[in-house]
């Protein structure tokens, strides 16, 4: 646990994060499968302001994927704080 609670980034400039990154290290999750690898989040900008979001991982050559939107909590805030719209679709395909 942390003894201070992490500070939240102020004034983001939101069209800089969006693009892929990769995961170099986690945390066990329930939402990704513990031999997950090639780990990575995917962000772009929706014309309406919210942000789609794309998470994949693969695990024994299929790839897992959760996927929807996020959008900023609290518009008169200069917090990055995103909130989830909906981030509930998670299927499994072939290998790539």
């Amino acid at each position: 646990m942390a003894k201070k609670e992490m500070e939240v980034v102020k004034n983001l400039d939101v069209e800089r994060y969006m693009g892929r990154w990769y995961e170099i290290a986690s945390f066990p999750s329930r939402f990704q499968p513990k031999n997950g690898v090639d780990t990575r989040a995917t962000y772009s900008l929706n014309e309406d302001g919210t942000v789609h979001v794309l998470n994949e991982t693969w695990n024994d050559g299929k790839r897992g994927y959760i996927e929807g939107s996020a959008y900023k909590a609290d518009p008169k805030s200069d917090e990055a704080k995103l909130k989830k719209v909906s981030l509930d679709i998670e299927q499994e395909t072939p290998s790539r």
